[in-house]
């Protein structure tokens, strides 16, 4: 009872995750394991996007249409995507020999599958990281942005719909919609 009275506040607050993980052989040996996104993700994110977005009016949003398909949208209107930030963000890094963001941005900016299967993480927190990232990035843009997404429009659960779209919103940002993808 006590236990459950000090992380249930902690769940809520969005601080650990919690799940259930088999230690030994026998399944009485389970116990909770926290897991979240490192304290210093959120000012990673925001320096490496401050340090390689493009101009603030030339972010693009994407929804519905995938990572690899955003990027070829966003170079032929010369804009550029978050994840294209992030990557030469981690990439600049690598190459400085700094390591700053190994255990940041370099550990979640991937895939989910590969997040999942490589890194031994979970969806959750791979949602997490891009959530954060999400936030960074359209408080990021000024002005306007480009959403890219297809004919169906952002997917309801999408990280622009939950996420980006609302801090847009709120910021009066001119939201210009490319449906044709």
């Amino acid at each position: 009872m006590l236990l459950s009275n000090v992380i249930s506040p902690l769940l809520l607050a969005g601080v650990v995750a919690a799940s259930p993980t088999n230690v030994g052989s026998d399944y009485s040996d389970a116990v909770l394991v926290s897991r979240s996104i490192p304290k210093n993700f959120a000012a990673h994110a925001a320096a490496a996007i401050k340090a390689f977005g493009p101009s603030p009016s030339k972010t693009m949003m994407h929804s519905n249409i995938g990572a690899a398909k955003a990027f070829q949208v966003a170079k032929s209107k010369r804009l550029q995507t978050v994840e294209t930030t992030i990557f030469q963000a981690i990439q600049a890094d690598k190459k400085s020999k700094k390591n700053e963001y190994k255990d940041t941005l370099a550990k979640y900016c991937i895939d989910k599958t590969t997040f999942c299967d490589v890194q031994s993480g979970n969806v959750k927190d791979w949602v997490e990281a891009w959530d954060t990232i999400s936030s960074v990035w359209a408080n990021y843009a000024q002005t306007e942005t480009t959403l890219a997404t297809n004919k169906a429009g952002p997917a309801k659960d999408s990280f622009y719909k939950r996420i980006e779209e609302p801090i847009l919103t709120t910021h009066k940002i001119k939201i210009t919609v490319d449906n044709k993808q």
